[in-house]
């Protein structure tokens, strides 16, 4: 039909076709994910204090990219500010 209306091969992609395919493509997604955690945590429970494999570097790095996100600080370090302009004055 859009064949008939000189439609280029690109064009019923997006309004046709990615709608039927987008439960397929979320549930990939999902158990692609499930996947590469459940390695995580086997990677944890098995690997011993000293080594450090791929998946436990990976989250390391993360953790730490999260953990010193300059917001973050800023945001933590005013709330201590905060909290000692709150508290009396002792002395």
């Amino acid at each position: 039909m859009l064949r008939d209306a000189k439609a280029n091969r690109q064009l019923p992609f997006i309004p046709i076709v990615l709608p039927l395919i987008r439960p397929g493509l979320l549930t990939a997604a999902i158990f692609a994910f499930i996947a590469s955690f459940d390695e995580l945590i086997t990677a944890l429970f098995i690997s011993g204090a000293r080594s450090t494999t791929l998946s436990r570097q990976m989250c390391r790095t993360t953790a730490s990219k999260i953990n010193n996100q300059p917001f973050l600080n800023m945001h933590h370090s005013r709330k201590r500010e905060n909290a000692k302009a709150q508290m009396p004055n002792e002395g």
